[in-house]
């Protein structure tokens, strides 16, 4: 009697597991069309800003539309670390860091400035991930905007890993008062972001230049 009662719980166990794992492929199928999705809508608004930033004249205009562009590539950037089908909890994020310095610095187009990258492997959760790339992508174009008097330029963008903190700085040899980042808009957007990341902004002098810091706690 007992053989039978356990073989019927077996059947049952069996016949749940088998629910649970058609319900997790579904899970995975619905993750894999929104993710197709999304990066579908981003590369149509990129190649609205690419159309907006080819058409209008050197000036503000233009620039706010490569800016919005730089800002859509780093997100697009993130989705493209995406796995639907894997680990959806965490994500590495130095690669991110490193390519989208290493982007910005091919759309700025200045062969007089050089980049050093420091950057330690940090994994993080994913939904840090996004205000990481786009707070990445600011303070590395603002660096990059920044004149330098004699000699060549150079910016270096650090990630480093502490016991409980993630810091991520962007240092430049340029004299820090001009750039969009530096007093405006860009310097607003790095400050929200952060605190979406209940971390903290600041800027500190460099000799020469100016450095920006970001540091975020490393959310469970």
């Amino acid at each position: 009697m007992s053989t039978h009662g356990n073989e019927a719980q077996d059947a049952t166990a069996s016949g749940r597991l088998a629910e649970l794992e058609a319900e997790l492929a579904r899970a995975h199928a619905r993750l894999r069309e929104v993710d197709h999705r999304m990066k579908n809508d981003l590369q149509l608004i990129a190649s609205v800003f690419v159309l907006q930033a080819r058409r209008a004249p050197a000036g503000p205009e233009r620039d706010a539309a490569q800016s919005a562009l730089d800002r859509i590539n780093a997100l697009m950037a993130v989705h493209r670390r995406f796995e639907p089908n894997g680990e959806t909890a965490r994500m590495a994020v130095d690669g991110l860091v490193r390519d989208i310095a290493e982007e910005a610095l091919a759309a700025c187009r200045r062969e007089d400035v050089g980049l050093r990258l420091e950057i330690d492997p940090v994994t993080v959760p994913t939904r840090q991930a996004a205000p990481l790339a786009l707070i990445t992508g600011e303070l590395v174009r603002e660096a990059l905007t920044q004149p330098v008097a004699g000699g060549p330029g150079a910016v270096t963008v650090s990630l480093k890993r502490g016991s409980d903190e993630v810091e991520l700085s962007v240092e430049g040899n340029g004299d820090g008062r001009d750039g969009e980042a530096a007093k405006g808009f860009g310097a607003t957007l790095v400050g929200l972001l952060a605190q979406q990341l209940r971390g903290r902004f600041e800027t500190l002098p460099a000799e020469p230049g100016r450095r920006a810091v970001v540091r975020f706690p490393q959310s469970a």
